[in-house]
């Protein structure tokens, strides 16, 4: 399996206690434990309350939820699956703000909602529409108000009619969805499975613009739109046209991928099996360069893929289909193995619609993500990397672009947040960063004027030439939440020197990163799985002679490993062997294998890699040598 459908499995599932951690602007360190439980409460209650329910946007949200008391106290607890949390109030005071934290549908989210004493063993609901309604009483964004803490007039009334006017202002969505007038936002109970109240979750977007006090709802199956000046009573109603037209394709979109769990519920199955070939757009098929064929015989030949599912299905984009043009959706799918003990990961894919006109229904199959190279970017903290001081600590973007070897690549510019806005791209003097293809068909970040295979690698390009590195300054100027990155590629057209006759080859990747590194100065080399056995002389003495090489490395609390490898450098030029370890989230070692050397050894490096719960990656790197 490419990377896109099998390295997206990340570690989220087996890390929440890392949730609580901050965003850009923060110093904070990763946190070395889970969220505490609770801090002491008040005593002024000593009647048994809980307060429940699912915190979801458009997915089921993974990570956790705190609810803070008119006096300040606080509890967090881990959301269970599905979204779902519960709390014991007993002894805190009333009203309650809360505030859930995490992931959904490959981005990340805070969300809050509210109680009052009259919702005592009730359920409440945490979403992006009930941070509306708290966003609207409190005439600023929701999070501020949470952190404030100034919400002991907060009244069942306030909740009630901010949630009335919300309604009023979306039911036409939820008419067409299926939803009563007389469900309440905030408190009647739902699922996280695309039914009632969750499908208007599944199609109604909300963004909230903290520097300008206005939230923007969006109805993605129609793209109708309408704005929300919090500290104002607005009153526009969102254009439900088509709603519910093309939530029967979005349940259509979402049975294909179940029926793509069937396939692989049991075994794997053969590359011409009739069920697995019906899930797919053969023709038009593209997969990070792969066509459907080399696909096809790639999943059909990995046994982790056995037990594949894909849990939740969020949409992005939608083009209804007729009797004159295919219909074509993007969705976010989540996918795990097994039983999700290894982890949750994201990925983003089309899909093709096939109207039928005797029926009027619309046939949705995948058609991959459609990209012509397999890239991609995760932020990143690297120490040990810098020979001169090896307990240097660097933080960063890491971008990827793998080529296929046929491909008419010759570079990418990227651009997004923390990137050169008005220095860098192609000529140097254009915004972006510019990668080039180097001859192991892949890109590296260069630097300058783009001059072909030897342009200069730039100078802020750490971590084999991938990572594009911060200041602590420029890590927190960045966005907190989902910064988005697009990546165009381009032929050269065989003239490095020459732009203008280059040919562009994409309209530009999008790839979401759910948030940004932690400064270098608030890191440690306790922050990293640092390799404590055995000792480089041992490992010197096995990639002299060939052998098993036995690693064991400690995992700080709140990560998860991702990938283990190994590489001894010869002494003649650039040759090396690579060998990468098998890694759970959970190993604290691994076993990797060389055979006896081909040539003189100069020295070799171990290199670790650990993720939290935002799949921020901290890089060990040990490099030795003879």
């Amino acid at each position: 399996m490419n990377k896109t459908w099998v390295q997206a499995i990340g570690v989220i599932a087996i890390s929440l206690g890392v949730a609580a951690c901050g965003g850009g602007g923060s110093e904070d360190p990763p946190p070395t434990n889970n969220p505490p439980s609770n801090t002491t409460p008040s005593d002024d209650s000593t009647a048994k309350s809980k307060i429940s329910g699912v915190a979801a946007a458009g997915a089921p949200l993974s990570g956790f939820v705190t609810i803070k008391d008119s006096l300040g106290a606080t509890k967090t607890v881990n959301l269970a699956t599905g979204g779902t949390y519960e709390f014991d109030v007993t002894g805190m005071t009333p009203p309650f703000v809360l505030r859930a934290e995490g992931t959904a549908g490959g981005r990340s989210y805070t969300i809050h909602s509210a109680a009052t004493s009259a919702d005592a063993n009730g359920n409440i609901n945490i979403t992006p529409l009930t941070d509306l309604i708290i966003a609207n009483i409190a005439r600023q964004v929701a999070d501020n108000y949470f952190a404030s803490g100034n919400f002991s007039g907060l009244t069942t009334a306030q909740l009630d009619t901010a949630e009335s006017e919300l309604q009023l202002r979306l039911q036409g969505v939820l008419t067409e969805l299926g939803v009563s007038d007389s469900i309440d936002l905030l408190r009647t109970s739902f699922s996280a499975n695309h039914e009632g109240l969750d499908a208007a979750l599944d199609v109604l977007r909300v963004t909230v613009d903290s520097a300008t006090n206005t939230a923007t709802i969006v109805n993605v199956l129609n793209n109708a739109k309408i704005t929300d000046d919090l500290t104002t009573n607005d009153t526009s109603i969102i254009d439900s046209t088509g709603t519910q037209q093309y939530a029967s394709d979005f349940d259509a979109i979402i049975a294909r991928w179940a029926s793509l769990e069937a396939a692989f519920a049991n075994g794997l199955p053969a590359t011409d099996d009739p069920l697995l070939l019906a899930q797919f757009d053969q023709t038009g098929f593209l997969d990070n360069g792969s066509t459907f064929d080399s696909f096809i015989a790639s999943i059909t030949s990995d046994p982790s893929n056995i037990g594949l599912r894909f849990p939740a299905v969020s949409l992005i984009t939608l083009e209804a289909a007729n009797e004159m043009k295919n219909g074509k959706a993007l969705v976010t799918v989540t996918l795990t193995v097994g039983d999700g003990s290894y982890g949750y990961g994201y990925m983003n894919i089309y899909m093709t619609g096939l109207y039928d006109g005797a029926s009027g229904k619309t046939n949705w199959i995948i058609a991959g993500n459609q990209q012509i190279a397999d890239s991609g970017a995760e932020v990143r903290s690297t120490l040990g990397y810098n020979l001169n001081n090896p307990s240097e600590i660097e933080s960063g973007i890491d971008f990827w672009s793998d080529v296929p070897a046929e491909s008419p690549i010759s570079y990418a510019i990227i651009t997004g947040p923390g990137l050169p806005t008005s220095t860098g791209g192609v000529d140097g003097k254009s915004a972006g960063v510019l990668m080039v293809r180097n001859n192991y068909d892949n890109l590296y970040i260069a630097a300058g004027m783009y001059i072909g295979a030897s342009t200069p690698v730039n100078p802020r390009a750490t971590h084999y030439g991938n990572m594009y590195a911060w200041t602590d300054n420029e890590i927190k100027a960045l966005p907190s939440d989902n910064l988005t990155y697009t990546e165009t590629f381009y032929n050269d057209n065989g003239t490095p020197g020459i732009y203008t006759d280059d040919v562009k080859l994409n309209e530009g990747y999008q790839f979401i990163v759910l948030k940004p590194p932690f400064p270098a100065s608030s890191l440690s080399p306790s922050n990293f799985a640092v390799v404590n056995s055995p000792s480089v002389q041992s490992i010197l003495g096995i990639f002299n002679t060939g052998g098993t090489l036995n690693v064991t490395w400690n995992i700080p609390a709140g990560l998860a490993m991702e990938d283990f490898e190994a590489t001894r450098f010869y002494t003649n030029g650039n040759a090396f062997d690579y060998v990468s370890g098998s890694v759970l989230p959970t190993s604290t070692g691994t076993s990797v294998v060389f055979t006896a050397p081909s040539g003189t050894v100069g020295g070799g490096m171990l290199e670790t890699v650990a993720a939290d719960f935002y799949n921020r990656n901290y890089s060990f790197n040990l490099f030795f040598y003879q």
